[in-house]
């Protein structure tokens, strides 16, 4: 009831995070208004040797469940306490939004699926490598062979010449298509997380365009990721705000943009424009701001350097005029 009470109870908000598996069911309830609030949903908590415990919550009540592993059948009741906000306070954090409601798309989907073919060919290669390396000995069974280097093969004498023992031994050039294939995958899995750049360990030619291209689409991919992260936290501390009876008027932001730039080309573009000896103040003072933005992080220092450029700077091949003094004789 108190503000002691909570500290001499060790009373104090906490979050917890359920992945999928953990979220059994749920449903949907259309207000009058016309939009639409989750008013059930059964979490499992806990599981022991003994049984599980689920979490059952709905608008007006949070149930307490425990399932025994020997009677399914009857679950127990262990606690039911009244929800004082009125709403299920479960905030879903979505990787990706789908058709469905309450469901998120994975990008592991497709990853996944590349994975497992990945690892059974990599189990082919090694089934191919033991076969190369161990050959099978055909024989008759009166033919006294033994396995090893330096063996020695007894063969009858009256043996038929199409009976001699031989060794069977597959060919190993499907080691090679299998690689190819296993390599195909990996640039597959780099093409649809967008990380192909990135990932990048051996040289390859790729125009500035095709780079520039992947990096606008992961950094899209992953502005978005922040987008649902930003909006997600600010639905949980309008959460605890109610919890508090109070409403939330802060603002969360995450960042917008996280494009990858090379920095060591820019600048080296910069350089060539500014020794262009391009006439023009303005041309010069623009170059000198972009080159500064580059090389220096902090923000305070940049807007100081940004105001001594706009002061100091004058444009390249103009001099100011020196009076002409003639001497004296």
């Amino acid at each position: 009831m108190t503000r002691a009470e909570e500290l001499n109870q060790g009373i104090r908000p906490y979050i917890n995070i359920y992945t999928p598996e953990n979220v059994l069911d749920w449903n949907y309830c259309r207000s009058g208004a016309g939009y639409y609030y989750l008013d059930y949903l059964k979490i499992r908590e806990s599981s022991n040797d003994d049984g599980d415990y689920y979490k059952l919550w709905f608008v007006d009540k949070i149930d307490t469940v425990f399932i025994s592993n020997k009677n399914r059948d009857e679950p127990k009741l262990i606690e039911s306490v009244p929800n004082p906000i009125g709403k299920i306070p479960a905030i879903i954090l979505y990787n990706q939004r789908s058709p469905m409601r309450g469901l998120g798309v994975s990008d592991l989907t497709d990853v996944a699926d590349l994975q497992k073919a990945i690892y059974n060919e990599f189990s082919e290669i090694e089934q191919i490598i033991r076969l190369s390396n161990h050959p099978s000995l055909v024989k008759t069974k009166d033919t006294d062979a033994g396995a090893g280097a330096g063996s020695i093969i007894e063969i009858p004498e009256n043996l038929d010449a199409n009976l001699k023992p031989y060794i069977l031994q597959p060919n190993g050039s499907n080691l090679d298509s299998v690689l190819k294939a296993i390599n195909c995958k990996v640039e597959a899995i780099n093409r649809l997380s967008h990380v192909g750049t990135i990932r990048a360990t051996s040289e390859r030619v790729q125009s500035g365009i095709a780079l520039r291209t992947e990096f606008e689409l992961l950094n899209a991919r992953l502005s978005e990721k922040s987008k649902l992260m930003e909006l997600a936290e600010e639905q949980i501390w309008r959460l605890f705000a109610e919890w508090q009876e109070t409403v939330f008027d802060g603002e969360v932001e995450y960042p917008e943009s996280f494009d990858i730039r090379d920095w060591a080309t820019d600048l080296e573009l910069l350089q060539s424009a500014k020794a262009s000896n391009i006439k023009s103040a303005t041309f010069a003072k623009e170059i000198d701001k972009q080159i500064a933005k580059t090389v220096i992080d902090d923000d305070m220092t940049l807007e100081q350097i940004n105001s001594e450029i706009d002061s100091n700077t004058t444009a390249i091949g103009e001099f100011p005029q020196q009076p002409i003094t003639l001497p004296t004789v």
